[in-house]
């Protein structure tokens, strides 16, 4: 009697490596998505999109700063008071912290878009040169995808 695998594992053993195969470059497409082509798209967005943003956020928190300012000196004018000009300052600053540290923070992402843009990097050729290679280095040395490799190739791999 013969001791071996049938055809259904044979066939099961290498669907299992070609789903194995699948999942490595659906990862390694996620990955790159998540860690190149998303920043890269907020960069050119906020260079773009994100400036003009901001500054219509900006001007709306002035224009409603000056209204609140209008409000609280008329308080005092109807009271027949004298307005105290630096308390209504500082009761804005209070009310409007939030928004300016909205604008601090729309500031900080333009400044990394600004940096990220402008940043020395490879040409999407060169980028995908590079991605191609890799991907054609990792296929001919993983130790799964080809178990007879010699020991130079494990250890070039390790």
């Amino acid at each position: 009697m013969e001791v071996g695998f049938n055809d259904e594992y044979k066939a099961l053993k290498l669907r299992h490596a070609a789903l194995r195969e699948r999942v490595a470059n659906q990862i390694e497409m996620y990955t790159h998505l998540v860690e190149t082509v998303g920043p890269n798209l907020k960069a050119s967005y906020m260079m773009l999109v994100g400036q003009l943003e901001h500054r219509v956020y900006e001007l709306k928190t002035e224009m409603n700063r000056w209204k609140r300012r209008f409000t609280l000196r008329q308080q005092f004018l109807n009271r027949g008071e004298k307005p105290d000009l630096m308390g209504i300052e500082a009761e804005l600053d209070k009310e409007f912290a939030e928004y300016i540290a909205e604008i601090k923070k729309h500031i900080k992402e333009i400044k990394e878009a600004s940096l990220k843009f402008h940043a020395d990097r490879l040409s999407e050729k060169e980028a995908s040169d590079l991605r191609c290679a890799y991907l054609d280095a990792v296929k001919k040395l993983h130790p799964d995808i080809n178990p007879g490799l010699p020991q130079s190739a494990t250890d070039l791999w390790n």
